[in-house]
């Protein structure tokens, strides 16, 4: 059964991507497509029912100020280019790949519980059954 994500969830992620734009403001190319794709991954990871739309969430802060930054400035340069369009698609990537891993560890969560709670009952039945 999909549960639903909190909305306070998407602030975060916003947040988290403003964080992460100001953090990495001098950063190349390259560390911005990584950091994003983690974002994502921990974002996916933690609330898998979006999946990778929490890419587009984190990513969203940096892509607005880029398109800003563009029409502004005029004609885009490639690395203008390359961000714009790299790192939501990293970032959703890399928030479907958490989401996967999420759904995957609380579908082994029942089962170990489900085990956890017939080794205690078996340890239960043998202390009860033990001769005094």
């Amino acid at each position: 059964m999909a549960q639903r994500t909190p909305i306070y969830a998407r602030f975060l992620a916003v947040v988290a991507g403003i964080a992460g734009m100001a953090l990495l403001v001098d950063a190349p190319p390259f560390a911005l497509l990584i950091a994003f794709a983690g974002l994502g991954a921990v974002f996916g990871y933690v609330w898998p029912a979006p999946a990778w739309r929490w890419g587009l969430w984190t990513a969203m802060p940096l892509i607005l100020t880029m398109l800003a930054s563009v029409g502004l400035a005029g004609a885009p340069r490639p690395v203008d280019i390359v961000v714009i369009l790299g790192v939501p698609l990293f970032a959703c990537v890399g928030a479907n790949g958490g989401a996967m891993k999420g759904e995957k560890r609380r579908a082994a969560a029942p089962e170990a519980r489900s085990a956890a709670g017939e080794a205690q009952g078996a340890a239960s039945e043998a202390r009860d059954v033990a001769p005094e």
